[in-house]
C-alpha cells in the first residue's frame, strides 16, 4: 500500500490489491485486504469455538465434582452413622494405632476376614479411606479391618510396618470375638499400603526364620495377600 501526498486538505490512499483511490479532505482512509480481513475473521471464530469449548470443558468439571461431592456425603454418612461400623478400635500403644471395623448384617456362622492397609503415598494414610471398601465387602457378609498407621514424618518405615504388624495381630487374635474365621484371614493393601502390608509379610517371615525371635501372629494365619496397584 502506498500513500500519495497532495494538498494539505488531501490525503489520497491507494490500495495496490483493488488499485482503488480514497480521498478523504480530513481523514486517513486505510482499505484493508481481503487476505487480513480473512485472518480476521478467522481468528474471531477460532476465539468464539475456543471459548465455547472452554465454557462447555469447566461446566462438565462442575457436574462432575457434584457427582463426586454427593457420593463423599454418601460415604461419609455410612461411616459415622452406620451400625455395621466400628471406629477407631484400639490395637496398640500410639495414637494412631486404630482400625475400623465393617461388620455383614447377617451374623450367621463365622465370616472372613480382610485386614486391609489403606493407601496415602506413605504420608497421609488414614484408616477411613477404606470406608467404600468395607461397605461393599461387609454386604457381602465379609468383615473388613481397615488398620491406621503412623505417616511420615511421625515415624519412619520401620514404625510404619511395627503398626501394621501390630494391626494385624490384633485381628488374628480377635477375629472370633467379631464373628470372624481365624482360618480365613485375607491381607490387602492399596498403592503405598500394598507395599506396607508386603513388608509387613516379609519381616514377620524373617522373624519367624530366626532364632530367639517373639511374634506375636504368624505368616501361616493369613490365607492370602493381595496387593492392589502396589506390593
Amino acid at each position: 500500500m502506498a500513500v500519495a501526498t497532495g494538498p494539505p486538505e488531501t490525503i489520497e490512499v491507494i490500495d495496490r490489491n483493488n488499485n482503488d483511490c480514497v480521498a478523504n479532505p480530513k481523514k486517513l482512509c486505510l482499505a484493508t485486504s481481503d487476505k487480513t480481513r480473512g485472518l480476521l475473521i478467522r481468528a474471531i471464530l477460532a476465539n468464539r469455538v475456543g471459548y465455547r469449548w472452554i465454557t462447555r470443558f469447566l461446566a462438565l468439571i462442575g457436574c462432575y465434582s457434584l457427582l463426586l461431592f454427593l457420593g463423599f456425603l454418601q460415604v461419609g454418612y455410612y461411616y459415622f452413622f452406620s451400625g455395621q461400623v466400628c471406629r477407631s478400635i484400639v490395637y496398640g500403644d500410639q495414637p494412631r494405632n486404630r482400625l475400623d471395623l465393617y461388620r455383614p448384617k447377617n451374623s450367621d456362622g463365622p465370616k472372613p476376614v480382610i485386614a486391609f492397609v489403606t493407601s496415602g503415598a506413605w504420608i497421609i494414610g488414614y484408616k477411613a479411606w477404606g470406608c467404600l471398601l468395607g461397605q461393599q465387602l461387609s454386604e457381602r457378609d465379609i468383615i473388613v479391618a481397615c488398620i491406621d498407621y503412623r505417616n511420615f514424618p511421625q515415624g519412619t518405615m520401620s514404625h510404619i510396618v511395627t503398626d501394621a504388624s501390630q494391626g494385624i495381630s490384633f485381628v488374628c487374635k480377635n477375629t472370633a470375638e467379631y464373628g470372624g474365621d481365624p482360618d480365613r484371614i485375607y491381607l490387602m493393601g492399596q498403592s503405598a499400603g500394598a507395599h506396607i502390608a508386603a513388608c509387613t509379610i516379609l519381616e514377620q517371615a524373617i522373624k519367624e526364620g530366626g532364632e530367639g525371635e517373639s511374634t506375636t501372629w504368624s505368616v501361616s494365619q493369613i490365607k492370602v495377600y493381595l496387593g492392589l496397584s502396589g506390593g
